[in-house]
């Protein structure tokens, strides 16, 4: 099956069927009969079609999740390196983009350990919640908030609050309703926080940019474009260097950060790897 499951995550890849027939070299009939069997195997559909496209289903999304880590394992399994350290713990931890970034020196300091080794998957908020709760991490940090539905195999260690900064290079004295917002686009659970301050103080933001990428946003904000809402510690430096400015709001901005812990993994609350994580994202 690990043929079969390669296959379907080239599909994916290459977002048609037609186009991973050609990847693979095979007719696109026998990559058909290869999803088949897959899909025969673990009892489940994969793709569901809409008009002359085939999309996953929520099923064939998780299967994606955790086929990525089998073949991964996969790999693993076969490399003679990485069976000399299988007395070690090993441990998957997903990380959104600015826990990593606020965790980047610890993990530099810490890959060599001897006691335990791990890897960093750098992804989506929601997609990581997806992925622990389907057995893909033992550790995540996300942004977490009311709609993410946290199943009974996840526990949710600690919760951080982080302030988000509304910033740009100049200092807009307009009302706020007129103020063009650079935010984070419509899918990400950060918005959810920031519409709700909007929905609350009763204002319609002029958003002129919605991305997903917190970099670009930040470039949009020095170049004077707009307000853009990010987390001190990724603006910091250009505060400093008065590229940027945080603007005079009467209200704050914050999203509420989860740690957690898959309890079907290793890794436990009391394990030095989570408090050390713990502490230095304080």
């Amino acid at each position: 099956m690990i043929e079969e499951l390669k296959r379907f995550i080239i599909i994916i890849e290459v977002n048609s069927f037609t186009r991973a027939s050609e990847k693979l070299f095979i007719t696109q009939p026998a990559l058909s009969l290869s999803i088949k069997r897959l899909e025969k195997e673990i009892g489940v559909k994969l793709f569901k079609r809409i008009g002359k496209k085939f999309i996953l289903t929520k099923d064939g999304e998780a299967i994606h999740q955790i086929g990525l880590q089998i073949l991964k394992l996969w790999l693993k399994i076969k490399d003679p390196s990485f069976r000399i350290k299988t007395n070690t713990p090993f441990y998957s931890i997903g990380l959104f983009d600015n826990a990593a970034l606020k965790l980047s020196k610890y993990f530099q300091k810490n890959f060599a350990r001897d006691d335990f080794h791990f890897e960093i998957i750098i992804d989506r908020s929601a997609t990581l919640t997806q992925g622990i709760q389907n057995g893909v991490y033992d550790l995540c940090i996300c942004i977490i908030n009311a709609e993410s539905k946290i199943k009974e195999n996840v526990k949710l260690v600690k919760i951080f609050r982080e302030k988000l900064l509304p910033v740009s290079s100049k200092k807009w004295k307009k009302e706020i309703a007129k103020v063009p917002f650079i935010l984070y686009n419509k899918e990400s659970v950060t918005r959810d926080y920031i519409d709700q301050v909007f929905f609350k103080n009763s204002i319609k933001p002029n958003i002129i940019v919605e991305s997903t990428n917190p970099g670009f946003m930040k470039e949009l904000a020095i170049g004077g474009c707009g307000v853009a809402l990010l987390p001190k510690n990724f603006v910091e430096r250009e505060l400093t260097q008065k590229k940027l400015f945080v603007q005079n709001f009467p209200f704050n901005f914050q999203r509420e950060i989860g740690l957690l812990l898959s309890k079907e993994g290793s890794l436990k609350e009391s394990d030095e790897l989570v408090r050390e994580i713990i502490e230095n994202l304080k």
